[in-house]
């Protein structure tokens, strides 16, 4: 019985169509054949067959909305109260409160179907027409049959409450679906936001929320490091992707927590290698000290990954500090990145360091050289800076 309300094949929007299409024509059903019975009991003419021919297409009505035939039945649902109301009027006069079905039909029409808005516009103004008709031929007519004075009383109060209940019926379950749907958006809106703060640091998410365009600022003194994996490629060769995926996932998920750990933005991974920096998006006074000592415990973890996976990797890292360029740019897939030469710089520093060391730039060994000792290589030639002094720490 559930699935004849609420087919599980159909989204919540759909199973909200259904189910009101479904209450539309199942509460008449009940109230045509209680009427048919009353028509029968006092021998009204034309409406007791009329009213039993009414309720069976209704029930026909059900098996159509069961099969998405929405359309189909809220026309013939139309138009057959048109018919049966609209001759009970006729014969037991506007007293009779048969008119007001209409008034209910009118409204629930523009809930019980999600077909074009002009079909549910000329589906009320039908019933609406129709209610404005009979007023104007029965008010004040004699009707074709008479009625005891308080059986016709009784039948217009209980005309007046039928006509009340499936509207409120429709209201309260489109009510129910709006608080529902305004409930999925919050979770959604929330589910946005933790995306979108994962992606963007705090400051930045915060401005994208506000601006919703390019985000861009200067930075005079930040550090930046990149570190690259070596010999990860060759597990290519031995492992399976997801094997080497997860292996990466695995190492990489302990650089973020370090990330928090040091307070930290990470920029960005580009294959094996993993790119962060200290300074931006919010100024720090000690960011070469601190990305230093990051670059560290990346060593560390490194070591302790080896030992625990039994594999052979090994990593290079360069830092380099100085001014930067950093925003976020674009309309698709965009994040946030770094620009300027500091940024070449400490990717230079990576590619020509050696494995499981720390070089740094000359910039940056002017900041770190009283706290931490490094050996100088002098004169190293780098593409697209030409020969240079850099420092490596070994530990």
């Amino acid at each position: 019985m559930s699935a004849f309300f609420k087919p599980a094949n159909l989204s919540f929007r759909d199973q909200r169509y259904h189910l009101i299409a479904q209450q539309t024509i199942l509460f008449p059903i009940f109230i045509i054949i209680g009427l048919a019975i009353f028509f029968k009991i006092y021998e009204v003419p034309i409406l007791f067959p009329l009213g039993i021919t009414f309720s069976l297409i209704l029930i026909f009505c059900l098996w159509l909305n069961h099969k998405h035939y929405y359309l189909t039945t809220s026309a013939i649902h139309t138009l057959g109260n048109l018919i049966f109301f609209g001759t009970g009027v006729v014969i037991l006069g506007w007293e009779s409160g048969l008119q007001y079905p209409f008034i209910a039909q009118a409204i629930v029409a523009q809930f019980s179907n999600k077909g074009p808005s002009s079909f549910r516009l000329i589906s009320g103004l039908l019933s609406v027409g129709a209610f404005l008709v009979l007023a104007i031929n029965s008010v004040g007519a004699t009707p074709t049959f008479l009625l005891p004075e308080k059986t016709l009383e009784a039948l217009f109060f209980f005309n007046i409450l039928m006509s009340i209940l499936p509207p409120v019926i429709s209201l309260n379950n489109f009510g129910t679906t709006l608080i529902r749907a305004e409930n999925d958006l919050e979770s959604a809106n929330q589910e946005n936001e933790k995306l979108v703060y994962s992606i963007f640091p705090v400051a930045i998410a915060n401005s994208l929320k506000i601006e919703k365009r390019g985000i861009v600022h200067r930075y005079d003194s930040v550090s930046i490091l990149f570190a690259d994996l070596v010999g990860f490629t060759a597990l290519f060769e031995d492992l399976s992707p997801q094997r080497v995926v997860g292996l990466l996932n695995s190492l990489f998920s302990k650089f973020d927590d370090l990330t928090d750990k040091y307070g930290i933005e990470k920029i960005k991974t580009i294959g094996d290698a993993y790119m962060v920096a200290a300074g931006v998006p919010s100024a720090k006074v000690d960011h070469a000290k601190v990305i230093f000592t990051f670059a560290q415990e990346v060593l560390y973890q490194v070591k302790i990954f080896n030992e625990s996976r039994g594999t052979q990797l090994k990593i290079r890292i360069g830092i380099s500090s100085g001014p930067v360029i950093a925003g976020v740019i674009g309309k698709k897939k965009f994040t946030y990145d770094l620009w300027g030469d500091t940024v070449n710089t400490a990717a230079r520093m990576e590619a020509y360091g050696q494995v499981n060391c720390i070089q740094v730039s000359p910039t940056t060994y002017e900041i770190l050289k009283k706290d931490f000792e490094f050996e100088k290589i002098a004169d190293v030639k780098i593409k697209g800076k030409g020969e240079m002094d850099v420092y490596l720490w070994i530990g």
